[in-house]
This record gives structure tokens, sequence and C-alpha cells, in this order.
């Protein structure tokens, strides 16, 4: 494999042999330079660490409230479902308003406004009603972070790398877990528990400040981006203007529904146990006169190191499929030949690989939860492979919004997740009742039925997604519906029938590449390809289009 440098004085033309070689080559950066990407993933994943801890931080000092304020268990649930009835609101809205205003303005603004609300609960604590709609404010304007989150991923991450930066954005949310919920103790006792909403606020308007000033919706507005990192993050990815967002394919494209069941499915599992394993804990092991304090904490360290180990599984195993070559690019940078992927099936089945085992874990170990161990860190290692385990998803559902429609991400993943979050609603209020009227007394009888309740709804939403999810959905459908759609077009107009045949066979075979990973046809395979064949008279208003579109387009793959 060979490169050449075709500018500078000290050209030449090393030959690199093994495929870490030509990697490390590839990735080889000017002295001093940090990529900008890196900077965009830290910052959202400190973005996702504030989104967290706001979320979290009424669940950690939800029993001193409970004292303190005389809540009822009703008021307890509704005040943590509160924030989910706001978070239904933008997540469809949020991605749509990231096409128009750009990730970094949507982002900036909803947790800048989260933030403030978050700083006004305390002062709103007295009152329960304006308590409760400055909860629900704070999941209003927090809707919008993870639809932006997927649009950065769309424009920020290059295509070899898109698992792993996903699953490490996402660790944000449990690392903001763990801080919730080691820092709201020390916090109560030095300055009083108000100052847990307090210090989570500040801590999303300073992160606000860093934003605005360090990143930008995309890379080519960037000023600190190097030309050669820009053309590492658009490596593979096509090169166009945003379409017109079809929704209608969108709504009716299975593959996408597949991930809205998994995902919903997942939702139920997490927010459960986001809003419940604190006081579930504290009844267990207080039980036995033990402090709780690194129990606590050590599901989310499991989940951060399985997620983004998932993250990086996932992209190797794809990656290890690619057939690297190397060809002289009018660059004055070393840029490798376009990579083959794997095929589409191997990467389905690594999805659906990642998600099943992300999906079976934790409904296996909350299934054994309930044959009620009795030694606590046996119940405690259940929970925790059990909220670990469903981080492998990582590799699975997450990474397949970017698949089934890369120019939708932020779109796709909102609606997506307006439907993940009614489990943050409906689980949480079905809780209350099973719960009984003081949560602290619950029974393990009581607490067994939420867990056989999760597990049944994991085992629901992993069949569903095996049957239906695929890695080609909306952006493949929808161009082979304008393919067909134009050779229609053209054969009723009077075109010549060569010129049908030679234009769809070249739409179909760019169709197909684009499928596999391809960015542009091959310079050989164009030039031969796209010179134009002998043109012969066609009457007018002879319709080919039929038997033309069953001769090559169902070849190609699915209609």
């Amino acid at each position: 494999m060979t490169y050449e440098r075709r500018s500078g004085s000290h050209e030449r033309s090393p030959t690199i042999q093994d495929d870490e070689c030509e990697e490390k080559a590839f990735l080889e950066k000017p002295s001093g330079y940090v990529p900008q990407r890196f900077i965009i993933v830290f910052l959202a994943f400190i973005g996702t660490v504030v989104v967290y801890l706001q979320r979290a931080n009424l669940s950690v000092v939800a029993k001193i409230l409970h004292e303190e304020f005389h809540w009822s268990t009703t008021y307890h649930t509704l005040a943590l479902s509160a924030f989910f009835g706001g978070y239904l609101m933008l997540n469809v809205f949020g991605g749509y308003l990231c096409t128009v205003w750009g990730n970094k303005t949507v982002l900036g603004l909803g947790i800048l406004g989260s933030s403030t609300c978050t700083i006004l609960l305390p002062l709103t604590a007295d009152i329960p009603w304006l308590f409760l709609f400055c909860r629900f404010m704070t999941g209003f304007f927090e809707s919008v972070a993870y639809p932006a989150m997927n649009d950065i991923s769309s424009k920020w991450y290059p295509k070899a790398e898109a698992s792993m930066l996903l699953g490490i954005v996402n660790c944000g949310g449990y690392l903001g877990t763990i801080v919730a919920f080691g820092t709201s103790d020390p916090i109560n006792d030095h300055f009083g528990w108000r100052w847990v909403f307090y210090s989570s606020g500040i801590a999303g308007i300073a992160w606000c400040v860093l934003w605005t000033v360090f990143s930008t919706s995309a890379p080519q507005g960037n000023g600190w981006v190097s030309q050669y990192e820009l053309e590492w993050i658009m490596h593979g990815k096509e090169q166009k203007s945003r379409p017109s967002v079809p929704w209608i394919k969108i709504l009716t494209c299975l593959p996408f529904w597949a991930c809205v069941v998994a995902h919903f499915a997942s939702n139920w599992g997490l927010y459960t146990l986001l809003a419940w394993a604190p006081q579930y804990y504290k009844s267990i092991i207080e039980a036995n006169g033990k402090k709780p304090a690194f129990l606590l904490y050590l599901p989310y360290i499991f989940m951060i190191i399985v997620n983004v180990a998932a993250g990086r599984a996932a992209d190797f195993w794809i990656n290890s499929g690619k057939k690297r070559e190397s060809t002289v690019k009018e660059s004055s940078m070393l840029i490798p030949r376009e990579k083959k992927m794997l095929g589409r099936p191997k990467i389905e089945i690594i999805r659906k690989l990642f998600q099943t085992s992300g999906m079976v874990l934790p409904a296996v170990f909350l299934s054994l939860l309930c044959l009620n161990p009795s030694n606590e860190y046996v119940s405690i290692a259940f929970l925790v492979i059990a909220q670990g385990g469903s981080c492998l998803q990582a590799g699975g559902l997450y990474a397949n919004y970017l698949d089934i429609g890369p120019e939708y991400p932020g779109i796709l993943y909102g609606i997506s997740n307006t439907f993940a979050t009614i489990p943050g609603i409906a689980a949480i209020l079905l809780s209350g009742p099973i719960l009984g009227a003081d949560v602290n007394k619950a029974t393990a009888d009581q607490w067994n039925i939420i867990w056989v309740t999760a597990a049944g709804v994991y085992v629901a939403g992993m069949v569903f997604y095996n049957i239906t999810a695929r890695v080609d959905g909306v952006t493949v459908s929808l161009s082979m519906v304008k393919l067909y759609q134009s050779c229609c077009r053209g054969s009723s107009s009077g075109f010549k029938l060569a010129a049908d045949l030679h234009n769809i066979r070249r739409a179909a075979t760019k169709s197909v590449d684009s499928m596999v990973g391809k960015q542009e046809l091959a310079d050989h395979k164009r030039d031969v390809s796209m010179k134009p064949p002998q043109r012969y008279d066609l009457p007018r208003h002879h319709d080919v289009s039929v038997s033309v579109t069953q001769n090559f387009l169902f070849p190609c793959g699915t209609f």
C-alpha cells in the first residue's frame, strides 16, 4: 500500500505493509494539535453529565423532602414523573430545530433553560403546584438534549468511530447519576438540601459558557479544525445538501419502529431503576445496619465501563471487515482509499447481537432478583449486572439510528425518544400503588412486582427488535422511490430506451454502493459507467418503467 506526499520539500512515497501502520500514518497529526472532534465529544460528555445530574437530583433528596414537607406517595410519584411529562414535549421538534438553528444553539438553549428551572426548584418547594411546574419545565428544556446530541454525532463523528464516541457521550448520563448520588449527602450536610439543586443549576450555566465558546454545529464551520481532520471526519460520508424531511417515509419505516419499541422497552427498565433504585438500596441494605453509599455508585461505574467497551467492540468488529486499500488523491494529506464496510447483513447481525445481549441480561438478572437472595450482596450483584448489561445496547440500538437514517438522526431519535419517555411517566406512576403508601416500608414481594414487570418489557422489546430491525431504512427506501419515479417520468416523456436503461443502471449502482458504505464509485468504474451508450429512438409515451424496474431495481435490494 502506498501513499505519496504531494507538497512540501520532503516529498516521499513510503510503502506501508500492514493495516496498523496504515491507520497510524493516516491519523498522524501535527505536533501539539488536539483533534477538535474530541473537544466536541468532551463537551457533549460533560453536557450529558449535567443533564443527568439535574434529572437525578430530585431522586436522591426525595426522602429528605418527603419528611420535611410531609409528601404523600402520590405527590412523590407526581414529582418524579413531572419531569418526564415535560420531557415528552420537544423530542421530535428538537430534532427538527437542529436542522433549522443548528445543534449548537438548540443544545445550549436547552441546558440553559433546564439549569434555570433547576435553580428555581428549591425556591418553590413549599408551593406544591409551582414546584411541579418547575420540574415539568426542567424536563421540557432537557427534551432537546438527546436529539441535538444525535445530530452532533452525524456531523462530527467519523463513521469508523461513531459507536465508540456515542458510547462515551452516553456514559455522561451514568457519571451524572454517580455524581448526584455521591455529592448529595456531603452538600446536604454542609450547605443544606437546597444547594443540591443550586449546584447542578450553576454547573449547567457554566457548561453553557464553554459550549458557546468552543463548539460549532458542524466541523466545516469550526476555525480550529485542520483540513486533515476535516477530511477524516467526512471520510465515507456523502457530500450533499439536506433534503426535505420524508415524514411519511419515516413513520412507515418498520426498521425505525423496531428501534422505537426497543428504546421504549429499554427505558422502562432504566427509568424504573433510576427512580426507585436509591430507595430499594436503602430499604434492603439499611435494614441490615449498613451504609449503602458505595453500593449506590457501583452499578453506574459498571455501566460506564460496559458502555464504552460495547461501543468500541462494535466499531472494531465492523471495521475489521473493511478491505483497506490506498491511492494518491489530489491533496497534500495522506488519505486512504475508500474502505469497504462489512456487508449490510453482517452489520445487522452485530447490531442485533449487542441489542439482544443488552436486553436479555437485565431481564434475566431482574428475574433472579425476585428469588429474594438471603445475602444482600447477591441482590446488589444482580442489580449491578442488570444495569451494566443494559449498556451493551451502545453497540446496537443507539448506533442503529445512524444506520437507517444518517441524514436525519436528530429527528429519528427525537421521535423515538418521545415514545421512550412514556415509561418515565407510566412506570413510575404504576409503581406508586404497588409500593404502597410509604415507599420506605415496601416489602420484598412488592419490589418483586416492579422487577418482573421490567423484565417482561425487556423480553417483549427484544423479540420485536430481532424480528423487524434492519440497518437500511429511511434513506435507502427514499432513494429507491425517487429512482422509480424518475424512471417513470423519463420513459413516459419519450426518452430514449438505451439512455433510460443506462440512467437506471447508473443510479441503482450508486444507491447500492451507498448502502455498503462507499462515498463514490472508483475512478476507473466511473469513467466506464458514465459514458453514455448509443441512443435509439423510442416511440413517445411508451412505458418501459415496470419491466426496467423489475430487471434492475429488485436485484439490488429492497424496494
